[in-house]
């Protein structure tokens, strides 16, 4: 692992997704812009695609779910972000959404 990225809505931590030399950021930004073409594909404007995805994120934040969310739901949630990152629907820094990156904790010995 070579850090997190977690992701922010209104200020409540949604997910937090390990970052590795596979899955990059951009890896993650790539399968966003996939989904978006995808969606586009099959006739989904950009307003429709906006507001699944906020729909989606909200509905992750308020409600309790009835399971554990897998690895693939987690993904899910930081690809919403990103399609809302990408359309300016939310600052990729904001203060109270968006990304923090997190590099990898480094262990430090300590000589004496």
């Amino acid at each position: 692992m070579i850090g997190s990225v977690s992701c922010f809505y209104n200020g409540k931590l949604l997910t937090t997704r390990p970052l590795t030399k596979k899955k990059t950021l951009q890896h993650y930004k790539n399968n966003a812009q996939a989904v978006i073409i995808e969606g586009m594909r099959a006739g989904w404007d950009i307003p429709k695609l906006i507001k699944f995805n906020r729909d989606f994120i909200k509905k992750w934040r308020y409600q309790e779910l009835k399971r554990k969310p897998d690895k693939e739901d987690l993904d899910l949630v930081l690809i919403s972000i990103l399609i809302l990152i990408k359309f300016k629907i939310i600052e990729e820094d904001g203060d109270q959404e968006g990304l923090l990156i997190m590099p990898k904790k480094r262990n430090h010995s300590h000589q004496h």
